[in-house]
């Protein structure tokens, strides 16, 4: 797969981008969208990714990530969350915890991260 469209950026919508600096305040770490996030779906306005202290592909710690996953699905969750990809998990509003196998890998270990899908206020 050719990943060269997948560059990091912070361009999202605003309250995306206030919800990830918030976490980032919180709990530590960094934050990053990219083009195409999640790829096929054209969401990276509304998709961000939660990395360890060293940036994109920097693994966040399990406790960590567990604390954050805690903090963010208390406040946003279902009303603005479509879904949330942690550690072999998925969280939807309707099915809640699902375990995850999608292409992106499992979300544990080397690759770490936590990834948020919101809700969109942009009409399009």
């Amino acid at each position: 797969m050719d990943l060269s469209y997948h560059y990091t950026h912070w361009n999202v919508e605003q309250h995306v981008s206030a919800k990830a600096e918030d976490v980032r305040a919180r709990f530590g770490g960094t934050w990053n969208t990219y083009n195409d996030h999640p790829p096929g779906y054209g969401l990276d306005s509304v998709s961000v990714d939660h990395w360890g202290l060293g940036g994109r592909g920097a693994a966040l710690g399990e406790h960590d990530g567990d604390a954050m996953v805690g903090w963010i699905l208390g406040q946003w969750a279902p009303e603005e969350i479509q879904w949330l990809i942690w550690w072999g998990w998925i969280w939807t509003p309707v099915a809640r915890w699902q375990p995850y196998e999608g292409w992106q890998g499992y979300h544990r270990g080397p690759d770490a991260h936590i990834h948020i899908t919101y809700e969109s206020e942009v009409d399009f």
